[in-house]
């Protein structure tokens, strides 16, 4: 967190002070979309209270909700808590009727901290310790990082943005009024300066800086000030001014009568009447009394230098960087230089938005602004020792009088800069060293900097990582570029060619001066052009701008060794990628290959979106693939081998889940060892996590090469896609499509049939049971032929389970019989334990069946099958089909024995869908027993689960399950 947060504790913190943000234990939280957070706020800022659904649905809808409203709610709902849940294992969102309450003992908020801040800050001014309140509302002033609330729309939370606003007008006026108490003046008139320009009727702030100015010697200025409210009050209102104002206004002209200086100001306190501001004496520069010609005196009084370039007239967005970048360079903490970088990739808008808070800040800075582009990323970056000669000239020093060694001008600089307000703005930095001797001595200076990594070693640097822009703003700034009128004639197609700039600045800005320049093309002719990968370079280029060139530069600073890596990991279809996958590419060893991930993030050339994962931004790994089309060779082996680490860790995770299936018999062994697991969770969750990149991957691979499409068939045949639905199922399906025509036109009948069985496999995921059951049926018949026992078994379970599920009796009996003998055969003792408890489902516990001595007697097969193997996947199985027939038995004590077995197992391998249906079936019984309460707790704990794993058909049957428990339960008193 920044200096701002007051408190890391071990509890939830959230900022609602700027962008909507939060930690736990000082790590970050992922809050997800943006109708998400509108919920997650409205709850925070009712915290402890319940907030009643309508209200929620009025902050995200409006007065017009749509018809799915309360779905949407619920489902968001859902979705935080699942992240507060992963990142605290407790879940403080309270559902109280048609509320919902997020409970204040569990989290905390900067708004919490400013509300408790001003009681102390009222108790100090009211005890007159000044100096207490000062500290007090500076830091409580930090808080603010931007416009509360950013990116929230809709009118609840505009009024809650004016409210925060009011509130922070309250705390800078508390804040002047004790700076004016300890005589300090200025600073009162540089913090409220820019308020009273965002609220220039606000009487209090008026009068406060009237008295700050007077305070300070510009009593002109204040008095002009209060002739300026009242024109406003008389034209905007018709008012005239408040009493309290007025008598300030009457004040400063009694106590100002007589004493203006040449300047038409009020002399400042302790000065002579006739002397020039800031000086006791009224010496004239350069007289008897003033500086020697050449000295650091006589520089101090040489021309305000003001070299910053020119800020662009379009800039657009950025509102909450920016304020935080103000924020830390005019909130100084008293004896330190003020010190803001921004950092980002290349053409992200870095020199654009510090030229921009530059310019909105230079007023502060009287006493000029310097500049200087320090060529960082250029290969050869600027020597320190030239550009502080620039600088020292700029300030007064004569050429002949700057001194030879870095050391001396350095020490010159800081001695010029001291007690001076100036601003310096330091471009495109290499690094901390090349930064250190540029920067003011004195805490009266700023610095500002950008640059490409964040500057290691650089103390109290303020770093604003810099991004690239929330679609709407890269809309604007592009509407801005080619006119409204056209933009707006092409709403979808504006849309679309920010999306196609990767929403990039530089890209952005090119391709919209092309269009200036053209103005019959469409915005989606555009569009079309880069569509195309490798023509998107060629079109984000126009005069001195170009995209290419500005990676180009990063790229050309690299070792060979991270060149190499820049290159071949960018052509792999890969949204994110490991250090672990990207040693698999490169053929090195993992931390080696980290070391390059990290020196690519270095230079900007790679993001790492969370921690151990790295992705390229869109333009990047088109411009990295086109710098590897001379190494098609290494881009196959990138691609080959992550393939087989992927094939060979999938199949250590089947072993961990199966160790005694005889499925992987069938498929060759991997040429490498793969990732090794402790224990089948943690394989679980290794799959969870790579599962959509592998399968992106086969599909890269899958019309490829032979060796390319072998290593996709291996790849898809292994990987445990659990029970995922939506986009993964059908990127699986088109993977699998693409696998059976490049089989069908090799002619490779034996792939065909592993493709057909992935189909199989991923219709009967889908839910798509008849597609699962009618592909299966001759798919067995082929593989019988070829005597390819382990296929012939492995589908005639997803066909008996599928036709159990369609009603399809005979059909499903004669499957899983077939799938137990052929198990048996092969010796596959999972797989006979598997095919016997469905084959206990498809007859005995199927409708007109009936659960007999021996069904209790399979069950126990099963289960002394699995025992032995010690299969801890499959035992949760067993004990959950032992405790069915128990209970179907009337064998109430054999049957809670086996349910709590099968939910302590549930528990331990992380299976929430099994833990909620044998938590659901036991609260069942619970409540038939008569045990109410604890069919009502049971109930309860198998809600939260299903909340937590998103589980919506499952939590809308509990919720029912619930009521009429609770009813129950009240009515038996």
């Amino acid at each position: 967190m920044t200096g701002g947060e007051l408190i890391i504790d071990d509890s939830l913190r959230f900022a609602l002070l700027g962008p909507l943000r939060g930690w736990h234990r000082g790590r970050p939280l992922e809050l997800g979309a943006r109708g998400q957070q509108m919920v997650l706020a409205s709850l925070l800022l009712d915290l402890g209270d319940a907030v009643p659904v309508a209200d929620l649905v009025g902050a995200l809808w409006g007065p017009e909700p749509p018809r799915n409203a309360l779905g949407t709610l619920r489902t968001y709902i859902s979705r935080l808590r699942k992240v507060i849940v992963a990142a605290t294992d407790s879940d403080p969102i309270r559902t109280i009727g048609d509320t919902y309450l997020l409970d204040a003992s569990a989290c905390s908020t900067d708004v919490q901290d400013v509300h408790r801040t001003m009681r102390r800050i009222r108790q100090a001014g009211a005890a007159g310790e000044a100096a207490e309140a000062e500290e007090l509302c500076r830091r409580a002033l930090a808080l603010w990082h931007g416009t509360p609330l950013l990116g929230l729309p809709g009118s609840v939370f505009a009024a809650q943005r004016a409210r925060l606003a009011e509130l922070r007008v309250s705390l800078v006026s508390e804040h002047s009024d004790a700076l004016l108490a300890l005589g300090r003046h200025a600073e009162a008139v540089l913090e409220l300066k820019p308020l009273v320009a965002e609220f220039p009727s606000h009487e209090a702030l008026r009068g406060s800086l009237m008295l700050a100015l007077h305070g300070s010697g510009h009593s002109g200025e204040a008095l002009a000030g209060y002739e300026d409210l009242l024109r406003r009050l008389d034209d905007e209102l018709g008012l005239a001014p408040g009493p309290e104002i007025q008598a300030i206004h009457d004040r400063i002209r009694a106590e100002t009568a007589g004493g203006a200086d040449r300047g038409g100001r009020a002399a400042a306190p302790g000065s002579a009447p006739g002397s020039a501001p800031g000086s006791a004496s009224g010496s004239a520069p350069g007289s008897a009394s003033g500086s020697k010609p050449g000295s650091a005196s006589a520089a101090r009084d040489a021309e305000v230098p003001a070299q910053l370039l020119a800020a662009l007239p379009d800039f657009t967005g950025r509102a909450a960087q920016a304020a935080e970048l103000r924020a830390a360079l005019l909130t100084g903490s008293g004896a330190a230089l003020p010190v803001a970088a921004v950092a980002g990739m290349g053409g992200v808008g870095k020199t654009t938005l510090a030229l921009h808070v530059a310019h909105s800040i230079s007023d502060r800075f009287p006493g000029g602004r310097l500049y200087a582009d320090l060529r960082g990323a250029d290969g050869i970056p600027a020597d320190p020792q030239a550009v502080l000669r620039g600088f020292l000239t700029a300030l007064g020093v004569a050429s002949q009088d700057v001194p030879d060694e870095l050391e001396e001008r350095s020490a010159l600089f800081r001695t010029l800069t001291t007690d001076r307000r100036i601003l310096v703005l330091l471009d495109n930095a290499a690094d901390a060293a090349q930064v250190g001797p540029l920067l003011p001595g004195s805490s009266t200076c700023a610095a500002l900097i950008t640059c490409r990594a964040r500057l290691v070693g650089l103390p109290a640097v303020h770093t604003v990582d810099l991004e690239v822009m929330p679609a709407a703003e890269a809309g604007q700034l592009l509407r801005r570029i080619v006119g409204a009128a056209r933009a707006d004639a092409e709403p979808e197609a504006l849309a679309q060619l920010a999306d196609a700039c990767g929403r990039l600045p530089l890209a952005l800005r090119i391709v919209g001066t092309r269009l200036t320049t053209r103005a019959v093309w469409k915005l989606a002719d555009m569009v079309a052009r880069l569509a195309d990968e490798r023509r998107a370079l060629a079109v984000l280029r126009t005069g001195d701008l170009s995209v290419p060139a500005c990676f180009a530069i990063g790229y050309r600073q690299l070792g060979t060794e991270a060149a190499r890596a820049f290159r071949l990991l960018a052509t792999l279809d890969l949204p994110e990628l490991s250090a672990e996958f990207a040693a698999a590419g490169l053929g090195l060893a993992e931390q080696s290959a980290e070391d390059l991930l990290e020196a690519l993030v270095d230079v900007a050339l790679l993001e790492t979106p969370r921690h151990g994962r790295y992705r390229y931004h869109d333009l990047v790994r088109a411009y990295a693939r086109s710098v590897a089309a001379d190494d098609p060779d290494g881009a196959s082996a990138a691609l080959t081998g992550i393939l087989d680490h992927g094939y060979a860790t999938g199949r250590a995770q089947r072993r961990l889940g199966d160790p005694d299936s005889k499925f992987l018999d069938a498929f060759p062994a991997p040429r490498s060892a793969g990732t090794g697991f402790a224990d089948f969770g943690e394989a679980r969750r290794w799959m969870a996590e790579e599962v959509r990149g592998l399968t992106l991957l086969a599909r890269q691979a899958s019309a490829g090469t032979d060796e390319h499409f072998r290593a996709a068939v291996l790849v898809m045949a292994v990987l445990d896609h659990g029970e995922e639905a939506g986009d993964l199922l059908s990127l699986e399906a088109d993977v699998v499509g693409v696998l059976s025509r490049e089989a069908a036109a090799r002619g490779d009948d034996r792939t065909g049939r592993i493709a057909g069985m992935l189909h199989v496999h991923n219709r009967f995921i889908a839910r798509d049971l008849p597609e699962a059951l009618e592909a299966s049926l001759p798919l067995i018949e082929q593989c019988r032929a070829a005597d390819e026992d382990v296929l012939v078994a492995w589908l005639a379970h997803i066909a008996g389970t599928s036709a159990h599920h369609l009603g399809q009796r005979d059909v499903a009996e004669a499957m899983l019989r077939l799938c137990r003998d052929t198990g048996i055969a092969l010796d596959d003792t999972s797989l006979v334990s598997t095919a016997t408890k469905w084959l206990i489902f498809a007859t005995a516990m199927s409708p007109g069946g009936q659960v007999t001595a021996e069904t209790l007697r399979l069950a126990q097969s099963a289960f002394d099958l699995d025992e032995r193997a010690g299969n801890r996947l499959n035992l949760m199985g067993a004990w959950h089909m032992l405790a069915r027939v128990h209970d179907a038995l009337g064998e109430e004590t054999e049957a809670e024995h086996a349910y709590r077995h099968t939910i302590e197992l549930t528990v331990e391998l992380g299976h929430r869908e099994r833990e909620v249906v044998a938590r659901r079936e036991s609260a069942t019984r619970l409540h038939r027993l008569g045990r109410r309460a604890e069919a009502v707790e049971q109930t309860q704990r198998a809600l939260a689960v299903a909340q937590a794993a998103q589980l919506a058909t499952e939590e809308s049957r509990l919720r029912e399950m619930l009521e009429e428990a609770l009813a129950d339960q009240s009515a038996a008193g």
